[in-house]
């Protein structure tokens, strides 16, 4: 796989999640659900830590690492997209918001504690705010889909074909066993540091092979 497949893998799954998300917003906003709301919440943070993911790759690595017989066209490609990333600037700390909200929260790079708020970030706040910036980078997808149409087809068809580790599930055939082991556990804890911590241990049926219980 060369390095430009890398980079343009990276930006079509970017795009992809952006989009997706940017619908399921849209979506929202137009049966008026409360803006206050956890889900939509991780929504919006999700788009912008797929922003920066996209944005990293875009300054940092497409020209960088790209094969030398790519780079005049990954340059164009660069320049043209400059107009949309100004626009994108105008929200001054989107990379600040997804390393200490999103990324590593709740601290910044001293380790000090730091509100998740947005309102304490220059960043989208709203569901039209993020409406923007998801079509900003749609975009510049555009303008990379166009510029490397064969090559984004030789990136999907690399995904497609790879091979997969398929690393084995894990095995919960004696979890039942466990869950009780777990729940002598905590309380021979409890005991040994005099407290009475009030806890739920679930129990959990789980299909066999052959699809009973």
């Amino acid at each position: 796989m060369k390095k430009i497949h890398e980079s343009l893998i990276i930006f079509f799954k970017c795009n992809k999640s952006i989009q997706a998300i940017n619908g399921l917003l849209i979506e929202a906003d137009e049966r008026n659900v409360d803006t206050k709301t956890l889900f939509y919440e991780i929504l919006l943070q999700h788009i912008i830590l797929e922003s920066q993911v996209f944005r990293q790759e875009f300054e940092e690595y497409f020209f960088q690492r790209a094969e030398p017989f790519y780079r005049a066209r990954v340059s164009s490609v660069k320049n043209c997209s400059k107009p949309l990333f100004r626009r994108i600037n105008k929200w001054s700390q989107l990379r600040t918001f997804r390393n200490q909200v999103i990324a590593h929260p709740w601290r910044n790079s001293r380790g000090d504690f730091v509100f998740p708020d947005v309102h304490d970030y220059d960043v989208p706040r709203n569901a039209f705010d993020h409406v923007l910036l998801a079509d900003y980078y749609g975009y510049i997808m555009n303008i990379v889909e166009q510029e490397f149409k064969l090559e984004l087809k030789e990136a999907l068809l690399i995904v497609k074909n790879r091979d997969r580790k398929n690393k084995p599930k894990k095995d919960y055939k004696y979890l039942e066993e466990d869950t009780d082991k777990l729940v002598y556990e905590l309380n021979s804890m409890m005991v040994s540091e005099n407290k009475r911590y009030e806890l739920h241990i679930k129990q959990y049926e789980l299909l066999n092979e052959k699809g009973g219980y």
